[in-house]
């Protein structure tokens, strides 16, 4: 809304007025916060300001991590939760153990 006419609906209201393009004369500001930091480059309304350009630098991440995973350069071991081999015979003795009594029993 134009800003004159959001300063006048300001100072008639007692409840808080929070503007989107409507000048500084409202109680508070919005912006989404897609638009604050850049991630949608199409269309940007008037009343958007871009702090920072988060798009370029989102793009260009996601671009190298997938690089790394089609790589297998990501994840390394650093990177990934290991298993003891004690743990690792345990967890397979289960999973025998519930693999034999699911198998159907002969006929009898």
């Amino acid at each position: 809304m134009p800003d004159r006419v959001a300063k006048t609906i300001t100072e008639t209201l007692s409840i808080p007025v929070i503007g989107i393009g409507a000048g500084i004369n409202c109680d508070g500001q919005a912006l989404v916060t897609q638009d604050i930091v850049g991630l949608f480059e199409h269309f940007v309304p008037k009343f958007v300001k871009k702090y920072v350009n988060l798009s370029e630098v989102i793009a260009k991440a996601v671009k190298e991590f997938k690089e790394e995973v089609v790589t297998l350069k990501f994840p390394k071991p650093e990177h990934s939760f290991i298993i003891s081999e004690e743990q690792f015979i345990d967890l397979m003795n289960i999973r025998r153990r519930k693999r034999k009594s699911n198998e159907p029993k002969g006929r009898t």
